[in-house]
């Protein structure tokens, strides 16, 4: 393979192989120009689901138990600051990792007295989502718990997006 292109791409190879293709066609080989190009976007249609998941397994979903009042305004709040709800807790997750800030074990509602909740969801990166869980790991004891990166994501929501009056971000 002494001609092969040292650009490992698929999109190059594929603008390559459209080019033959063109040139078959000129020749008059309009099948095969054809089925060069069905091909071309086969594998192009392979390639951009293989990038989403590849940007999907470096942030993969991230399901959280949410007062749904907390998320509303989070999310109001988030977009009237040109924010991400996934930038708001990446905010939070950075106030924890420093050590400036600690997520406050919740307390159980009396039955019949909690908001209503939901199961919402955003991406987090996977690396930072690790770093959580080992900094928890490792100052469960001051922390007084142990929550899980989802935890720590409500937790901080509710301080960022606190009840009216109640205003602490």
């Amino acid at each position: 393979m002494a001609n092969r292109p040292s650009d490992t791409n698929p999109r190059t190879h594929s603008a390559a192989v459209l080019q033959i293709a063109e040139q078959l066609r000129a020749e008059g080989r309009e099948l095969m120009a054809d089925t060069l190009g069905q091909y071309v976007a086969l594998v192009d249609e392979y390639v951009g689901k293989r990038a989403e998941q590849l940007r999907y397994d470096k942030a993969p979903n991230m399901p959280m138990y949410v007062d749904s009042g907390v998320w509303d305004r989070a999310v109001a709040r988030a977009a009237a600051e040109g924010k991400s709800i996934a930038a708001v807790i990446d905010d939070g997750y950075t106030e924890l990792l420093a050590g400036r800030w600690t997520p406050l074990k919740p307390e159980r509602a009396a039955p019949g007295t909690a908001g209503a909740k939901a199961t919402k969801n955003t991406r987090v990166a996977v690396d930072r989502a690790k770093k959580v869980t080992a900094y928890v790991a490792a100052n469960a004891e001051r922390i007084d718990w142990k929550p899980s990166p989802a935890q720590v994501a409500v937790a901080w929501l509710g301080v960022y997006a606190p009840p009216e009056g109640n205003a602490t971000a």
